[in-house]
């Protein structure tokens, strides 16, 4: 099992260390670790233990697809999670395509995940990618109607669009749902 450098051997560098006997475990170490460096600065370092944290639960959704089918579901929102930490790491580097690969693995790994939808139509949206990002948000809105950010990047890009009857559809539903919305009103 891999622990946070104690009298291990990571223990020089401060990684998680150990085998692969709980490649789930080695994931959350290493998601760990990357906050730990990240919050310390070094991003370089929070980078490369994500990368090392997807690949240990690559692994452990392996395993469970052949030991414990019925944590599969859990293993994939893992996954998808550590993969919208790359596409936002990506993003806050302004390597844009890096981000937007990691989104669309994110939706790949977990379909049913209206956080990773967001975020891919977000990054469509940065990279200029309007009709995708409007692609996106509204099939996220038809398979989850109450998702309050997917209708407010759908209200912004139908005013953009001098669409201001579909616009004010969708503040209206916006303000249906959260009265306070500020960003809305």
């Amino acid at each position: 099992a891999k622990e946070i450098a104690a009298g291990t051997e990571g223990a020089q560098t401060g990684e998680p260390a150990g085998g692969d006997e709980d490649p789930a475990r080695d994931a959350r170490a290493w998601a760990l670790f990357s906050r730990a460096v990240g919050d310390k600065g070094n991003r370089r370092a929070a980078a490369d233990a994500l990368y090392k944290a997807r690949a240990a639960q690559q692994r452990a959704l392996a395993q469970a697809q052949t030991e414990r089918p019925e944590e599969v579901p859990k293993a994939r929102a893992r996954l998808a999670a550590l993969c919208l930490d790359l596409a936002a790491h990506h993003a806050q580097d302004r390597d844009l395509d890096a981000a937007l690969s990691h989104a669309r693995d994110a939706v790949r790994h977990d379909a049913t995940s209206t956080q990773a939808k967001v975020a891919l139509a977000r990054l469509h949206l940065t990279r200029g990618e309007a009709d995708a990002s409007e692609r996106v948000c509204a099939d996220l809105l038809k398979e989850h109607p109450g998702v309050l950010e997917a209708s407010m990047i759908l209200a912004d890009l139908m005013v953009a669009k001098g669409e201001y009857d579909a616009a004010i559809f969708h503040f209206e539903r916006l303000l249906e749902q959260e009265p306070r919305h500020f960003s809305a009103l």
